[in-house]
């Protein structure tokens, strides 16, 4: 029998409660994962510091501390962390300063739709498809 992949630990930093909504209902259609979700820079920065995530999807646009700030926190104190900014589409600026501080992708609002296969699969982040993980974790014939 196989060893159960652990679902992917992922901070979505989105201060838009239909944009996050929508996000966490795509993700858990797809996949089981364990996720926060903070509201502002300042709580981003507090749980990037305090828990271990695989991927971060950050707003660039976060009250209390930008989303700039937020990467350029995570840059200094988990460089190896990939980070995915959410953003218009028409922020040209924050695109830029997310490229040249290390992110690793983009997603523009409005969300419609993630693939989070070819995130995860892009990243290297190991996760296991909601049918299969439910059919994992039934029990094993003895």
């Amino acid at each position: 029998m196989s060893k159960l992949l652990r679902p992917p630990r992922i901070l979505l930093a989105e201060d838009d409660y239909d944009v996050g909504n929508l996000f966490l209902a795509n993700i858990r259609d797809q996949y089981e994962c364990d996720i926060d979700w903070v509201i502002d820079g300042l709580r981003a920065c507090d749980f990037v510091g305090e828990k271990p995530y695989d991927v971060v999807f950050l707003d660039l646009s976060l009250p209390i501390k930008s989303g700039i700030e937020v990467l350029r926190y995570i840059k200094e104190e988990k460089p190896t962390l990939p980070v995915i900014v959410i953003a218009e589409r028409a922020d040209a600026t924050g695109w830029m300063d997310g490229a040249n501080l290390g992110v690793v992708g983009f997603l523009s609002k409005p969300l419609s739709s993630v693939n989070f296969a070819n995130i995860f699969r892009t990243y290297g982040i190991r996760a296991i498809p909601r049918r299969e993980y439910a059919v994992a974790l039934e029990p094993q014939p003895a």
